[in-house]
């Protein structure tokens, strides 16, 4: 008896659902889900070093403190470092490095700094004036971290970055108005302010320093554009000679890859 009751209620759970099936209102089957842009791609994500063993090279400095100072302020000095990509294959997105300055009385005077987007064999420079009541009087920078992404994978998931100077200069021969053309390779990464460098050299093309340029520049979208800007002909160090002296580009912000 027990078996029968069974039975009646399997056959009548299954007219059930055969009778909900058959009176569904026709239509076409559900869109599967498409894969998002990041599934149909590969996921490469930045790494601590280069995958051709390339690194981030520290490859110039220049330190300048001024004879004078003031009570108030202390002593005005220049720095300046450059940093070269020496891998063949990947972007360093960034770098980050402590300019490693050392003051007079043995204490830590560095700045930690970093530097975005440099193309394989490319060399970036930072820096600035600056000043304070114990001043560096050498520098000995150093790399404290890396992050790198190959530029073939870049370019395999539609990204791009990097920035190339074309040209730069001060506008006369005594002008403290100085102006770059560059050209932006940023495709589908994040905007990342530009900056204009006045890296100072004296007569013999010793780096003396540098004076940071607010010029209002960016790297997004891709393209060539120019920018201008001035600085006080007071930051001009006496020994810095113009026609050694570089205008170039810098950016120390903001250099996202998207995973």
């Amino acid at each position: 008896m027990t078996r029968l009751r069974n039975a009646r209620a399997a056959a009548g759970v299954l007219c059930l659902l055969v009778l909900t099936a058959c009176s569904r209102p026709p239509g076409p089957d559900p869109t599967p889900p498409q894969p998002t842009y990041s599934q149909r791609l590969p996921q490469v994500r930045s790494t601590p070093v280069a995958s051709d063993g390339g690194s981030a090279e520290i490859v110039d400095t220049g330190l300048t403190v001024s004879p004078a100072s003031s009570q108030e302020y202390g002593t005005d000095y220049w720095w300046a470092v450059a940093i070269k990509n020496t891998s063949a294959t990947d972007l360093l997105v960034t770098v980050d490095f402590d300019s490693g300055g050392t003051a007079a009385d043995g204490r830590d005077h560095g700045e930690r700094v970093k530097l975005h987007t440099i193309l394989p064999g490319q060399t970036m420079y930072t820096g600035r004036f600056t000043g304070g009541k114990n001043p560096p009087v050498k520098l000995n920078p150093f790399v404290v971290e890396t992050e790198w992404y190959p530029m073939s994978e870049l370019a395999l998931r539609g990204f791009d970055a990097g920035l190339e100077l074309t040209e730069g200069g001060f506008d006369s021969a005594t002008s403290t108005y100085v102006h770059a053309t560059y050209t932006s390779r940023s495709v589908g990464v994040q905007d990342q302010p530009v900056d204009i460098l006045v890296a100072l050299r004296d007569s013999r093309g010793k780096l003396l320093g540098a004076i940071r340029v607010s010029a209002g520049g960016n790297a997004v979208p891709a393209g060539p554009r120019t920018i201008a800007g001035d600085f006080d002909e007071d930051r001009w160090p006496p020994e810095a000679d113009r026609a050694k002296s570089q205008i170039l580009i810098s950016s120390t912000c903001c250099a996202i890859i998207p995973d």
